[in-house]
């Protein structure tokens, strides 16, 4: 399988720029293969920039999700916190021996 090809198959799990531009990535195989030395000198520092774009793309995704979960969890503690403190505040139910229980009985 040709490693455009190889990035089409995985194109769900890769960034999108990868997978827009898929032929710039088959000369990486190439470059192993086939290009002079002089060749990949040229292409690195544009090889290079592309992935350190991408790796700083998942960077930002790993540390969001980390944020997400951070503050979902905060947000929990925060609506149990202050369940718990409304549950305290209603008031107490009216046993059935009080009068106000017997009134609406009509004892």
């Amino acid at each position: 399988m040709r490693v455009d090809e190889k990035i089409k198959a995985l194109s769900a799990e890769l960034p999108d720029r990868v997978v827009k531009n898929s032929a710039v990535f088959s000369v990486l195989s190439a470059g192993i293969h086939e290009l002079a030395d002089e060749e990949c000198l040229t292409l690195f520092p544009v090889l290079k920039a592309v992935i350190f774009q991408m790796l700083e793309e998942e960077e930002h995704k790993r540390r969001k999700k980390i944020v997400e979960r951070e503050t979902d969890a905060a947000f929990q503690a925060l609506l149990s916190k202050s369940s718990n403190t409304a549950a305290r505040e209603l008031p107490a139910t009216k046993s059935p021996d009080s009068k106000e229980g017997a009134c609406r009985e009509g004892i």
